[in-house]
């Protein structure tokens, strides 16, 4: 069994670690100084071109990055150049993303999982991840910041930026610094330069080092952090982190909730009717020429997984995210273009609120942990469309397990019911047992009051799960909640345990670790604090060296299973689908609001389709 170092760090320690040389960003620069020797372990790799750098910006320092011996564990993201433009694409078509609900808004900043994907093709980021070579991609490619690197000590970084225009109803205006610093100082803080507040702010953990941001001229940013800090680009690849215009939005941030607002994306918007259709046009002036190929994107909303998954398997849609069974049925169609099943997005959690009695006494979330049957739930509930494991979900890729992960072995040895090799009914009798202890038996069951996210994939599990839970005296108070509010119960804290599915990037560790057990988190619900966690989390983040980084980073994860945190009962599970006619359509890794979304190399060959008959 895994030994525990204990982390009692030190505030000078934690300065200290802060004085390591970051991960550089991109190409390097012929008059570009060489990285003091600590830096050997820098973990970005830079293959950007290079800008001159503003006058008044620090100069530019580069490293080589190198790593870890065996190649599997590279400490973050490597930063490549953007693939050329496919010779063969052609350009028209309307690419018609068929699903069973629409929008609950436009914010990308305030979204807890799915709600950035409807305004991607309007917004670009920063960084992106490259979707448009293969699947699961962990590679990042320049977007609206063209060249980046970092100071000697590594606590500033400088980002060059491109030249580019907001539309807005035919008229133009240019992107400026001040727009990324708004992005940026708003998700950290929760509130723009006038104390207008978000909502909430879900990706606030992905940038909280960041102490500081400031523009050096208009096409020139810095940011400063509290130390090292090598995730940085893959955070800001995310599709959350959807540049908008502050002159428009800043002062008003809830007009996100229902304005798209100027954009400047691939895409500009064109109409919206609530239940039906999503539109979005060509941008004919969008700055990343030749792209996009397509004449339009349609999310078309059909009312209910059925119609949804009918039309797309007879070719009236180029993607749907189809049900487990008719993903099966699809398949064995054959007019589908698809993948095997692949560990994707994220995961099916159960939490304690662990700020009320007697919920947060430990031995109920064990009892929970081993009451619980994942694979039952899983073929079930999903068709057998999941996997058990560790905190960190697997990649986009078949049979994906994360790299971040602990191995299965090492899963099983925290504790008898982590190792679900044990027989159920030996699982069982342990969570009776546990439960006894607190007073709870089949004459005084326990009756925890949560709700039921519906219709979504959390209520397809609910009775497999309250199956289990009867048969270890849990009787839950449970009632049927739609999505927003759902979410406002989440954020408030107002249940005694919760399931509930999460979605995140996992190309760095911190995205997951700041947003989901961070003690501060919004997104840790049930409000699970550990001191230690907390601050090895921190260190992890500062940590050059990716085999140190990796130790630290399995403690972490031993310490949150053993403690149930938030109980695993399954890591997502799909098969992704398109049309025969679509090409280079791919998911990468941190799918949600990503850089799929927003469709900008994706063409039809519109022979095929023709071809076919579905013109």
């Amino acid at each position: 069994m895994r030994k525990l170092m204990r982390y009692v760090i030190p505030t000078t320690m934690l300065v200290a670690l802060g004085v390591l040389v970051a991960a550089c960003a991109p190409a390097a620069d012929p008059t570009a100084t060489t990285a003091p020797p600590t830096a050997t372990t820098a973990p970005v790799a830079t293959k950007a071109p290079a800008k001159a750098a503003a006058t008044a910006a620090p100069a530019k320092t580069t490293t080589t990055s190198t790593a870890p011996s065996d190649g599997k564990y590279p400490a973050s993201v490597a930063v490549v150049d953007t693939p050329a433009p496919n010779p063969n694409a052609q350009s028209g078509g309307v690419f018609r993303w068929l699903d069973r609900v629409g929008a609950s808004d436009w914010s990308g900043w305030e979204g807890a999982a799915s709600e950035p994907r409807y305004s991607s093709p309007a917004y670009d980021t920063l960084f992106e991840f490259n979707a448009f070579e293969e699947w699961g991609s962990q590679e990042i490619l320049p977007k609206l910041a063209t060249d980046w690197w970092v100071n000697e000590d590594g606590t500033e970084w400088t980002l060059k930026l491109k030249e580019a225009n907001f539309d807005w109803d035919g008229t133009t205006k240019a992107f400026i610094c001040e727009d990324a610093k708004f992005m940026i100082d708003t998700i950290r803080l929760g509130n723009d330069d006038t104390g207008d507040e978000l909502r909430r702010s879900p990706r606030a953990g992905y940038v909280q080092r960041v102490s500081d941001t400031a523009c050096v001229d208009d096409r020139t940013l810095t940011i400063s952090t509290d130390g090292v800090l090598p995730s940085l680009p893959a955070s800001l690849a995310m599709g959350y982190f959807q540049i908008r215009d502050k002159d428009y939005f800043g002062g008003n941030l809830e007009k996100m909730l229902d304005d798209i607002g100027p954009e400047i994306g691939p895409y500009l918007y064109d109409r919206y009717q609530p239940d039906e259709i999503l539109r979005f046009v060509r941008n004919p002036n969008y700055h990343n020429q030749p792209y996009p190929y397509l004449d339009a994107v349609e999310f078309k909303i059909l009312g209910s997984s059925t119609a949804r998954d009918a039309a797309f398997r007879v070719g009236r849609g180029e993607h749907a995210a189809m049900g487990t069974g008719t993903s099966l049925q699809a398949k064995e169609d054959g007019f589908l273009e698809h993948t095997d099943l692949i560990n994707t997005h994220g995961g099916r959690y159960v939490q304690a609120n662990f700020t009320r009695e007697p919920w947060n006494d430990p031995r109920f979330s064990q009892a929970l942990r081993c009451a619980l049957d994942s694979q039952k739930a899983i073929d079930t509930g999903y068709d057998g469309f999941g996997f058990y494991g560790g905190i960190f979900s697997g990649l986009e890729a078949v049979g994906g397990h994360s790299k971040w992960q602990l191995s299965d072995q090492e899963i099983y040895d925290i504790s008898f019911c982590h190792d679900v090799r044990n027989p159920i009914e030996e699982r069982q009798q342990k969570a009776r047992d546990l439960l006894k202890e607190l007073g709870f038996d089949e004459n005084n069951p326990a009756e925890p009051y949560t709700y039921i996210w519906t219709p979504a994939s959390p209520s397809y599990f609910w009775p497999s799960m309250l199956d289990d839970l009867a048969k270890v005296n849990i009787l839950p108070d449970w009632e049927p909640m739609e999505t927003a509010r759902a979410y406002d119960k989440n954020y408030a804290g107002e249940f005694d345990f919760n399931f509930w599915s999460y979605s995140v990037a996992r190309a760095d560790a911190d995205t997951w670790l700041f947003e989901h057990y961070i003690s501060h988190s919004d997104r840790n619900y049930g409000k699970y604090t550990n001191l230690e966690t907390d601050a090895m989390i921190d260190l992890q983040s500062r940590t050059l060296d990716p085999n140190e980084r990796m130790k630290i980073i399995n403690d972490i994860e031993t310490i949150l299973l053993r403690d149930n945190a938030k109980i695993v009962l399954s890591h997502y599970g799909s098969m992704y689908f398109w049309a025969p006619w679509v090409h280079d359509w791919r998911y990468s890794i941190g799918t949600t609001g990503a850089t799929l979304y927003r469709m900008e190399r994706v063409w039809i060959d519109s022979a095929k389709r023709a071809e076919l008959g579905k013109d």
